[in-house]
């Protein structure tokens, strides 16, 4: 699925299942949030992602590339097999968020709002995260 020209500004998108999805400059993702989403072999590239909130979404096998996400959130979500190139996470909640078998390149994890909580990072031999995870800093 392609959007082109889409302005999901303010929207709310909830409980849906999007496969081989491909976001890119052309589009808006400012201020909306996305609610229990399932979302697979997606590609965002290069999109403007401002104030948006992914909460209990899961992606599997997708790619972010050029990003800068500021000031959004990923409560509770679940990142699954997926590659992020070039992204900056600018005061972004990363709150009980999962990353499973996960490649980070070029990342900046500058300015991260965990509420609270503790991270925990596993890297495998060849330098690849293969598990973050978050929870209570107790």
């Amino acid at each position: 699925m392609l959007f082109k020209y889409i302005d999901l500004t303010g929207k709310v998108i909830a409980f849906s299942k999007f496969l081989d999805l491909s976001i890119s400059s052309n589009q808006n993702l400012y201020k909306c949030l996305w609610i229990e989403n399932t979302i697979s072999n997606c590609i965002f590239d290069s999109t403007l992602v401002k104030k948006v909130e992914f909460l209990k979404c899961t992606f599997r096998n997708c790619t972010f590339l050029n990003l800068h996400f500021i000031k959004g959130g990923f409560n509770e979500s679940l990142f699954d097999s997926c590659s992020f190139l070039n992204v900056k996470f600018d005061t972004s909640d990363l709150s009980d968020v999962r990353f499973k078998n996960c490649v980070f390149e070029q990342v900046d994890l500058n300015g991260l709002l965990l509420n609270e909580q503790k991270i925990t990072l596993l890297f495998s031999k060849q330098g690849t995260i293969t598990s973050i995870a978050t929870g209570n800093n107790r």
